[in-house]
């Protein structure tokens, strides 16, 4: 399945990381992934009642990340 080979690359992708933050959020990822094949899996923050962001959500969280690390060149 399509998550699958993405939760495979992303793996892949840790291996090569370096960043201790960036490695922790690829996880976080990986595990929504895991998460969103089975709705059943949902988890919710106990404090606020809302459902924990998805795969999706946790990816563009990243790229943010990623993009004030890296300066432009």
């Amino acid at each position: 399945s399509n998550s699958a080979t993405l939760g495979a690359e992303l793996e892949d992708l840790l291996l090569s990381v370096k960043d201790p933050e960036i490695k922790r959020r690829i996880s976080t990822i990986i595990n929504a992934l895991n998460m969103a094949s089975d709705p059943r899996k949902a988890t919710v923050d106990p404090d606020t009642g809302k459902k924990d962001p998805g795969p999706q959500e946790l990816a563009e969280q990243l790229i943010q990340i990623v993009k004030n690390k890296v300066p432009f060149v």
